[in-house]
This record gives structure tokens, C-alpha cells and sequence, in this order.
């Protein structure tokens, strides 16, 4: 759970965050849209990671890409 809330701040912040470092808006709303698209992408691909692996692999794969993804 603490994993899902800190995802959603950064996915919610990410607009502040790339205009306070000096992009303009544009990149900022091409970003949160790689985001959303990321997302879409993950839920089309889930079904096929679940048929493969175990909870806990799942849980620990899906624990790691988050940060990665948005660092």
C-alpha cells in the first residue's frame, strides 16, 4: 500500500516537478502522458505476467520497476 501512494505522488506531481526544473509545459503534459501510457501498457501485459510467475516474484518485480521507472 505505501508503494501504490508513493507512485500515485509522483505520477501526480510529475508536472510541478518537470516545470520546476525548467521545462516548459509541453514536455511536462508529454511526460504524465508516457505515464498514463506506461500504465495501459503494464494492464495489457499483466495477464501474461501472471500466468508466468508466482505472487511473490510478481510482488517483488512490480515493487522494483515502479521506483526505477519514475527515477
Amino acid at each position: 500500500m505505501i508503494a501504490t501512494f508513493t507512485l500515485f505522488a509522483v505520477t501526480i506531481n510529475t508536472i510541478p516537478l518537470i516545470i520546476e526544473r525548467g521545462a516548459d509545459y509541453g514536455l511536462a503534459a508529454i511526460s504524465l502522458g508516457l505515464v498514463g501510457f506506461g500504465q495501459v501498457a503494464g494492464r495489457f501485459r499483466y495477464p501474461s505476467l501472471e500466468q508466468h510467475s508466482s505472487t511473490r516474484s510478481r510482488t517483488v518485480v512490480l515493487s522494483a520497476s515502479g521506483p526505477s521507472a519514475c527515477g
